[in-house]
This record gives structure tokens, sequence and C-alpha cells, in this order.
């Protein structure tokens, strides 16, 4: 279980790689947009319209991110300005079952993280068992075979 502070360092670490995810796909959307060079097939300006709204909500959502990010780094100082850790001063802070950071303020209030280890996963960790999808129709065996088939009427008798 964690802190105060070992949940604001995992926040800002986890909302950093989220950030990092979202500009990539930003980036690359905004690339590989087509330029309107004068077509005027509505069917081709609605392709434009729908390709932009999604770069739009891709820019929007990463903007979103970005500001949750800064208020995490903001409230990591406020943090470190009340236990009076001066700036530069790296703290350790393992995400469980990831990796092990070394987060630190500079003088300028900036929060930055330096990764120092991966750490693995603990072999207790609960992990999903995968289950085939059910197939109504297969045969198992079982005595229940004609459920697959029944007639409601049946009940009725």
């Amino acid at each position: 279980m964690n802190g105060e502070f070992s949940r604001a360092c995992i926040g800002f670490y986890h909302l950093d790689l989220k950030r990092a995810k979202e500009e990539e796909l930003y980036e690359t959307m905004l690339a590989n947009a087509v330029p309107f060079t004068g077509q005027t097939d509505t069917k081709i300006l609605d392709r434009f319209m729908r390709y932009n709204r999604k770069v739009q909500a891709a820019g929007v959502e990463l903007r979103d991110t970005t500001d949750v990010m800064v208020e995490v780094g903001a409230h990591l100082v406020k943090m470190m300005e009340y236990f009076e850790i001066p700036p530069n001063t790296r703290l350790t802070c393992e995400v469980p079952n990831e990796v092990e950071i070394q987060i630190w303020a500079d003088e300028d209030n900036q929060v930055h993280y330096e990764k120092i280890r991966d750490i693995e996963p603990s072999p207790n960790l609960f992990r999903p068992i995968k289950h085939e999808p059910f197939d109504p129709t297969a045969d198992d065996g079982g005595e229940d075979d004609d459920i697959v088939n029944w007639d409601p009427d049946l009940l009725y008798d």
C-alpha cells in the first residue's frame, strides 16, 4: 500500500507515459493528414472532416493529460516544499511491478524523473484465467445436451 507521496510520484510517472503515447499518436495523425487541395467531392470533404475531428480529439486528450500532469507535478512540488526538500534532491520511488524511479523538482519547480531499473512482476500477482469463448453448440459429453435445442413450450405441459 502506498501513501500520498508515493501515489503522486507513481501517478506522475504513469501520466508521463500516457502523455508520450498520446503525443506520438497526435503527431502521427498530423503528419498523415492529407491536405486540402481544392477537392470538390463532398464524400472526400466528409472524410477530411471526420479525420480532422479525430485529430482534434487526440489533441484535446493530449492537452487534458498534460494539464493533469502539471497539476500532479505542482502537488509534488508542494509536498517537497512542505518537507523542505531542496531543489534537485532525488527521491526514490518504486512503481509496483514495473520500475524504480528517481523523481525531483528543479529550481524552476519543474518535476523530472529518471528510471533506475525495471522491476520483475511478483509471481504472486493475480493473473486472469484465460477462458475459451462459450460455444452453446459444443458437445461437452454431459447429460444436458438437449438444453441447446430446448423447447420453451415443454415447460407448460
